[in-house]
């Protein structure tokens, strides 16, 4: 990885934004802030009491991480709940990429996780003061103020790199095809990202009718390719190999269609992941996407309900799913999410419901489904 050296107009503190659905803002200070717009912001209430020092949005959640060892994550930026870090360290900086949140922290450590709760403590290239760390064109770029670089292609295999001067480097971002770093000391540097050996157009995982999984991939462009590796987890952290396919060529500029099926998969939430080698054994990995099989049907029980009885709800995320509630004319009911029971979301409509048949959406994973709900 080359990195150019610029020196910067003048001197400033880099604070980290991240800009989603909603503006969150982790800050020194006590609170969290969260709007739709980006002028009008409306104070929230953090999960603690710390010096919140990164936060950054992925996989349908923030995630917030402070100084001194403390996560919190929020699926609106209004609703926060405490998370126990890896280790206590001072972290400094987190991002989202390839299907796993990574933290760095100023004591040379790392982190990473699936969902922004469980967290496993990972080693870094080397013992250095790492300040920030971002995600980019298939690689997690970490840069330190004690004038060093490392990449990782998954959070958990790092390796040092070479930065273009040895200056305490502050905030690192990627856009446009090119990494870009800031230091303390007003200098700038970039690093122009090098171009994956395989244009990947899609990864997709399906169930089939007999409780199997079918990977799909299709690639535009393929440059000494010598094949494609399937894993799958169950937490996004340990992966075991499934399947090996080779390149259909090892150059190419048609497009190709590749399928491999698990016939053993998992039961529940599990995840795949894609990687890909060329002739030089350079390896490519790419994100990883969720599929589930169920051992039980989803649904709405007890069906019908009586009219101020609750109901449970059958999902598979329901700490992230978002739900709509319709009466039979179409108006939107809030909900009042009561807990969990065995996983499944236990619900009750505001006040008395009439008697008739309901509507309840249920959006997952950017698939929605209806349910049907008679009160009677």
């Amino acid at each position: 990885m080359a990195h150019f050296l610029r020196i910067a107009p003048k001197r400033e503190t880099v604070l980290n934004l991240l800009t989603s659905t909603r503006w969150v803002l982790a800050f020194w200070l006590l609170s969290c802030l969260a709007t739709h717009a980006q002028t009008t912001w409306t104070s929230q209430t953090a999960a603690s009491t710390n010096v919140w020092q990164s936060v950054t949005y992925g996989n349908g959640v923030f995630v917030a991480i402070s100084q001194y060892g403390p996560v919190m994550t929020s699926p609106d930026g209004v609703t926060w709940t405490s998370r126990t870090a890896a280790s206590t360290s001072v972290w400094s900086s987190v991002t989202y990429g390839n299907g796993v949140f990574v933290a760095v922290s100023y004591d040379g450590k790392v982190m990473t996780s699936p969902n922004g709760s469980t967290w496993t403590s990972r080693t870094a290239a080397s013992n250095n003061q790492w300040s920030s760390v971002t995600y980019g064109n298939g690689v997690f770029v970490a840069v330190s103020s004690s004038g060093k670089v490392m990449t990782s292609p998954d959070g958990i295999t790092w390796t040092n790199q070479i930065a273009a001067t040895n200056d305490a480097w502050y905030s690192v971002t990627y856009g446009n095809g090119v990494f870009v770093a800031v230091s303390q000391d007003s200098k700038v540097m970039k690093s122009v990202a090098s171009a994956l050996p395989v244009t990947l157009i899609n990864f997709q995982a399906k169930t089939t009718t007999q409780n199997s999984v079918q990977l799909n991939w299709t690639t535009s462009l393929e440059t000494d390719n010598k094949g494609f590796q399937l894993d799958r987890s169950k937490d996004l952290i340990h992966f075991e190999t499934v399947g090996q396919i080779p390149a259909e060529a090892a150059n190419s500029q048609a497009i190709k269609h590749y399928q491999f099926t698990d016939q053993t998969p998992f039961t529940g939430t599990s995840y795949y992941r894609l990687t890909q080698t060329d002739l030089s054994g350079k390896a490519t990995v790419y994100p990883a996407v969720s599929v589930v099989i169920r051992e039980d049907a989803y649904g709405v029980y007890p069906n019908p309900v009586v009219s101020e009885g609750g109901f449970v709800l059958r999902l598979d995320e329901p700490q992230t799913a978002i739900l709509g509630f319709f009466s039979p004319q179409g108006r939107a009911i809030p909900l009042q999410k009561m807990g969990l029971q065995s996983g499944n979301l236990l619900l009750k409509a505001s006040g008395s419901l009439a008697t008739g048949v309901y509507v309840l959406t249920v959006e997952e994973r950017g698939q929605t489904r209806q349910h049907r709900l008679v009160v009677q």
